[in-house]
């Protein structure tokens, strides 16, 4: 591919100077001719020179500015996944808290695990970056159904 690229860069050059030695060559151009050509290549060079580098570093700049802000929506949306399912594990151990002051034979506040439920099926749960944070939900959520399980075959 480099040498494909670098093939066709060396016939533009070829073309163009062709084109500008045949030019010259029949049109015989005067003085003012060459201050043009002059200044406006040398403004070209100086705008090609300046010009690329600032373009690459402003593309930079945002580039890493979106990254940034990426980054921060997806630890942001990691917060709040994480404090709904806390919001919903908490209810639970509220729910097995009465079980125990109550102690009666069923639970009178049903598990809840809507939430984890739907965000499991839809993949949501790909914000929460640690492993470790996961794994323990994923425990926690595996014993709450077992009890919702053994509970209710025991109604």
């Amino acid at each position: 591919m480099k040498k494909k690229i670098g093939t066709f860069i060396l016939c533009c050059i070829v073309i163009i100077f062709a084109i500008f030695y045949i030019y010259i060559h029949f049109q015989k151009p005067d003085s003012d001719f060459w201050n043009n050509f002059l200044s406006n290549l040398l403004a070209t060079l100086v705008a090609l020179i300046a010009g690329v580098p600032v373009g690459l570093a402003v593309d930079r700049y945002l580039k890493s500015t979106q990254k940034q802000e990426q980054q921060n929506l997806e630890r942001r949306r990691e917060y709040d996944i994480l404090s709904f399912i806390k919001e919903e594990l908490n209810y639970c151990l509220v729910s097995v808290f009465q079980f125990i002051k109550n102690k009666a034979g069923y639970l009178a506040i049903p598990y809840r695990t809507e939430l984890w439920d739907a965000l499991s099926t839809s993949g949501e749960i790909k914000y929460i970056s640690s492993i470790e944070v996961l794994n323990k939900i994923a425990n926690a959520y595996y014993f709450i159904k077992a009890a919702k399980i053994l509970e209710y075959n025991q109604q």
